[in-house]
């Protein structure tokens, strides 16, 4: 794989509030390095990393935060003086990541960052809808820690074992399902759906420094990089790969199930239905901090194959709501169908 492939595989978090991809030792393996210095090097990652550093007032953020940790004695108290650094910057993606026992693979969506084992963690499952329509529920993806491989693993195998068995029946195209989609790790979700996908590149980073990164297919999987020719063919075979897909996307859809949207905008023949998603369509990368916690940090905006850059919510082409979601999606597939056959 390419070097940038590498780095992107391994670093990349797409957090819904608070999932990383890199895993954390627990808080006894560290030494703390006093409130003073820890806060220190969370503010030089802020002012070096962050997409909204450019325009921060960082001799008021760094002097007002110093204030707040005048009585501090370990760095776990600096914790609310960098949580009000990060929402001084006006943006809301990045998160500091509590240190946790290792042998939790993942993160709760939510502030407080609590871990949920791995064995509790859902998984993709799917069924055939009338009118010969797979429908696939995506949920979200924690891999930080201990385990966080295997379960990104297991994740795109159960996915691509969920479209395979349903691809026979799927004639008339699929339904992808982000509503329960808050984020964790992209690459397993991107590589589960492959086929679907199309032709790469899926979408693409964008570094300000630096270019873009693009979504394509490399022959270790899906990754972003920007020295890989967006060619090669899906790492599996579906006979009804071409059919119309309908995604269906809302206020709960965010970072990573924000991302796979986005890697399915300007494929053909695709619709999305729902409701606005909750506006994390960013990219972020992970940094320790010196007591096996964590800081998150959205560093890039994301574009989609046709160009258009995001950086909030993901509006839908047909606005729905509760049940009738579904039911405006599995129609329209029966409409593309009736019109083919």
């Amino acid at each position: 794989m390419a070097r940038n492939s590498s780095i992107y595989l391994c670093l990349l978090a797409m957090i819904g509030l608070a999932v990383a991809t890199l895993g954390s030792p627990a808080r006894a393996a560290h030494r703390d390095p006093g409130p003073a210095a820890y806060l220190d090097h969370a503010l030089h990652l802020l002012r070096t990393k962050h997409i909204n550093r450019a325009a921060a007032d960082w001799p008021t953020i760094e002097a007002t935060a110093r204030a707040r940790i005048r009585d501090a004695k370990t760095s776990t108290d600096t914790y609310p003086a960098i949580r009000e650094v990060l929402e001084r910057l006006g943006e809301k993606h990045s998160v500091l990541v509590e240190a946790r026992p290792k042998r939790h693979a993942g993160f709760a969506s939510g502030n407080s960052a609590q871990p949920v084992p791995a064995m509790q963690m859902p998984l993709p499952r799917g069924i055939i809808a009338r009118a010969r329509v797979g429908v696939v529920w995506l949920p979200s993806l924690n891999t930080l820690g201990d385990g966080g491989l295997a379960a990104g693993r297991r994740y795109a195998s159960e996915l691509r074992s969920v479209l395979a068995r349903l691809d026979g029946e799927a004639a008339c195209g699929w339904l992808v399902d982000l509503r329960q989609n808050g984020g964790g790790n992209m690459w397993p979700m991107l590589n589960g759906l492959d086929p679907l996908l199309g032709k790469a590149p899926f979408g693409h980073f964008v570094v300000s420094a630096s270019g873009t990164q693009r979504w394509v297919r490399t022959a270790e999987g899906i990754a972003a990089s920007s020295d890989v020719p967006p060619a090669g063919e899906p790492g599996f075979f579906l006979k009804h790969a071409d059919a119309p897909v309908a995604v269906l996307i809302g206020p709960q859809t965010a970072s990573s199930g924000e991302m796979v949207a986005i890697a399915l905008l300007g494929r053909s023949d695709v619709r999305t239905f729902g409701a606005p998603t909750a506006g994390l369509s960013t990219a972020n990368e992970t940094y320790p901090l010196g007591d096996g916690a964590m800081l998150a940090i959205t560093t890039m905006t994301v574009r989609d194959r046709l160009g258009r850059d995001y950086r909030g919510p993901i509006g839908p082409d047909q606005r729905t709501e509760g049940d009738a979601t579904e039911i405006a999606a599995i129609e329209w597939l029966e409409a593309s169908c009736h019109s083919k056959y």
